[in-house]
């Protein structure tokens, strides 16, 4: 018997994206009441708007919400921007444009704040959901919970048959499973944080605006050490992100420096921009830290964490929500098919966790990608020749980007296995071409003409490795 057709109680900490989405699934899927408690209070932003930047909506994020709620997915959609690949600002001004799939295919930049509004409609909506403010998760063993008022140190008590955390990074729920759960949590800082910059429509002589830059494309100014983003809003503003070391970005609240450095290293997009409004929001703007966690187990027989409470990841990929999207997706399957519910729990811990290993570990290595792979010629030729592979063997090779980003069905444990694989292969592939080339020259020059071709070669492979 699966678990949706008995009745049950369950309690969300959290009123952020992964925690309402839950909350939807639980009620909608099951028919199961849901109680969410979140510690700010019914006025305060879930979501911090002086800090927060767009989110890249993916294959795998939009899946998780068609299977809860196909009207608001349609929303979703219209109410984002269509990216279909990156172009590349290089220092001399010159642009490229590298798709992201090689089918055509495209992320989608949504605004978070217009996500989580589309997302507390939809409970407010919702007969089964109740949220409440203004309560702070202080105590919780098993099915029980102690909550409190952070104004007024008001203690109520709570009861659920299973509680959700997906209260984010430093995640209270965390911390008391803590108590009893033998739990294996590490963080690891980022190298660099980051800086928000808004880009306001350009006001034609008309009175008309327009984008500052082509809308489709998510732009990128990669330059190794740091690197800016400007991806698009329907508003026809960009959301832009600076990454750099903390150092870099505490010099840059020197005026001075700032227009100076800006001019030089980004001249196409200050070409775009208002230079007072850009040096005002650097020198002015909150610089952010970041930082990836993760912990093992996530559970226990009466609670689970998803979200950030369960793997914060760094944002170099974008796809930080969409792994939050897809616990939902996978939570709620576990608990359909075992009627069991600590097993259903276990099994989901135990399945999402190599999971998440190998989304961390793509995440931390495209902050290479972006910030300078881009730029060489050997990223280039493996890029299309992925691309030209992808079309001839459909569902048998597939880049990278393109797997964790467009393939809902396959975990990023296989999509990365796959990728090491497809590694295996064309490095295969290039000896034996290496060899063949080398033979003909054999053939042709002899021993003679091919020691000093062969030295070379040797001396390349020892550079490049």
């Amino acid at each position: 018997m699966s678990s949706s057709s008995s009745s049950r109680h369950v309690a969300v900490i959290g009123t952020g994206l992964v925690g309402c989405l839950a909350a939807l699934g639980f009620a909608t899927q099951f028919g199961w009441t849901v109680d969410i408690y979140d510690a700010r209070s019914s006025t305060s932003q879930a979501i911090d708007q002086n800090r927060t930047i767009n989110l890249a909506l993916s294959n795998r994020g939009i899946r998780t919400f068609e299977e809860i709620d196909p009207k608001m997915t349609a929303e979703l959609i219209r109410q984002s921007v269509p990216l279909y690949g990156r172009t590349i600002h290089k220092r001399n001004g010159a642009t490229e444009y590298q798709a992201y799939g090689p089918h055509g295919e495209a992320i989608y930049s949504i605004n978070r704040l217009t996500m989580i509004a589309l997302l507390k409609d939809a409970i407010t909506a919702c007969p089964l959901i109740k949220v409440h403010y203004s309560r702070k998760l202080i105590k919780s063993e098993g099915r029980n919970m102690l909550l409190e008022d952070p104004a007024t140190r008001e203690h109520m008590s709570a009861s659920a048959d299973l509680i959700v955390g997906a209260d984010g990074a430093y995640s209270a729920l965390r911390e008391q499973m803590r108590r009893v759960v033998k739990m294996d949590l590490s963080t690891r800082w980022a190298p660099l944080s980051y800086m928000k910059i808004e880009v306001p429509p350009i006001i034609e002589a008309d009175g008309s605006t327009s984008h500052a830059f082509d809308p489709a494309k998510l732009h990128v100014w990669p330059r190794k050490d740091f690197l800016l983003i400007a991806p698009s809003n329907t508003d026809k503003t960009f959301t832009c992100v600076l990454w750099a070391p903390e150092a870099l970005l505490e010099r840059l609240r020197d005026k001075n420096y700032c227009l100076q450095f800006f001019s030089e290293e980004f001249p196409s997009f200050m070409a775009a921009t208002t230079h007072h409004d850009v040096v005002k929001q650097v020198t002015t703007g909150p610089i952010v830290h970041m930082s990836s966690t993760r912990c093992f187990p996530m559970n226990d027989g009466h609670r689970i964490l998803i979200g950030d409470a369960a793997h914060a990841i760094v944002p170099y990929l974008g796809h930080g929500a969409n792994v939050g999207f897809e616990d939902v997706r996978i939570l709620l399957e576990c608990l359909k098919y075992d009627s069991n519910q600590k097993r259903a729990l276990d099994t989901y811990s135990k399945m999402r966790h190599e999971d998440l290993e190998a989304i961390e570990e793509i995440s931390w290595g495209h902050n290479k990608e972006l910030g300078q792979s881009v730029l060489q010629w050997r990223y280039k030729v493996r890029k299309s020749l992925d691309f030209f592979l992808a079309r001839v063997f459909p569902g048998y090779w597939a880049p990278l980007y393109a797997a964790v980003t467009f393939e809902a069905g396959t975990p990023y444990s296989k999509v990365i296995e796959r990728h090491r694989r497809q590694e295996m292969i064309v490095a295969a592939l290039r000896w034996v071409s290496t060899l063949l080339v080398l033979a003909a020259i054999w053939k042709t020059l002899g021993q003679p003409g091919l020691l000093p071709l062969l030295h070379l070669f040797v001396l390349d492979k020892t550079y490049c490795s």
